[in-house]
């Protein structure tokens, strides 16, 4: 199975879409994403023993932080990298 991959700023537009034509908020669109990459990790054939994730500082790296929660409740080893200062958190992602 194939995925598009988006831009920072196709991502930005697509999460203000949904969230301004739905009841979705912007933070369940980010736990919704968070979800959904745990469940293709959990549906890997080989499925992770350790996972490393990198986070910058928009609402993605919010996305990052709640796979990173998710897996760390599963009892996966998980290695957060903060590549972006997390002063600059803002939003939900902070």
């Amino acid at each position: 199975m194939t995925y598009p991959l988006f831009t920072a700023e196709q991502s930005r537009t697509i999460d203000h879409r949904v969230s301004s034509t739905s009841s979705v908020s912007s933070y369940d669109l980010m736990k919704r994403a968070g979800q959904g990459l745990f469940q293709c990790i959990k549906s890997m054939p080989l499925y992770a023993e350790h996972v490393h994730i990198f986070c910058g500082a928009g609402n993605n790296a919010g996305d990052g932080y709640v796979l990173a929660k998710l897996l760390i409740e599963a009892n996966v080893s998980t290695q957060i990298y903060a590549v972006a200062d997390t002063e600059y958190l803002t939003g939900d992602a902070l």
